[in-house]
């Protein structure tokens, strides 16, 4: 959470609670400002720090980024120097959200003509939301992050990664 989205829900929960103490509080907002904990990783790195893997976002796989299960990537000016979604899965991505814009713009013109009862928009807004929430199956990649690891291990040989087991790093 943002620093700004922070400080307006502690200001929000002081506000409702004002006649509370601070000590009452307290719990409340120190959970609320606590650092989350550093997340795992979305790359795997070889010897000389270039990023050979990366965790996809869509799809929730590890990516190699080397050998003959690559997997395409853009580059991007970020941390990890790569999009965060394969390019197959950031249009997968895209063509969903234009298809949920969509379907709220037809809903908004639904309920305008009073096609739609305001009582039943939930079942609707619970279809948009489970498409939004479907990332459809994939072979690309691989499951855990073990398997992409015996996968750049088992090619290291043929390709040069300079991965030696000892030197393996993982960062962001």
């Amino acid at each position: 959470m943002k620093y700004k989205e922070t400080l307006h829900i502690v200001v929000d929960l002081m506000e409702k609670n004002r006649n509370s103490t601070v000590e009452n509080l307290m719990p409340q907002i120190e959970s609320l400002v606590t650092l989350p904990k550093k997340s795992e990783s979305v790359t795997i790195r070889n010897a000389d720090g270039e990023p050979v893997a990366i965790k996809d976002l869509y799809f929730k796989r590890w990516m190699p980024l080397v050998g003959p299960k690559a997997v395409e990537f853009d580059k991007e000016k970020s941390v990890i120097g790569f999009n965060v979604m394969c390019d197959f899965g950031y249009k997968l991505w895209n063509k969903q959200q234009r298809e949920i814009k969509k379907q709220l713009y037809f809903l908004i013109d639904k309920l305008e003509l009073k096609e739609i009862e305001i009582k039943n928009i939930a079942n609707y807004l619970t279809i948009i939301k489970e498409y939004r929430n479907f990332i459809p199956p994939t072979e690309l990649g691989f499951e855990s992050k073990d398997e992409v690891l015996q996968y750049l291990v088992s090619i290291d040989e043929h390709i040069n990664l300079k991965l030696k087991a000892s030197k393996v790093l993982t960062s962001f």
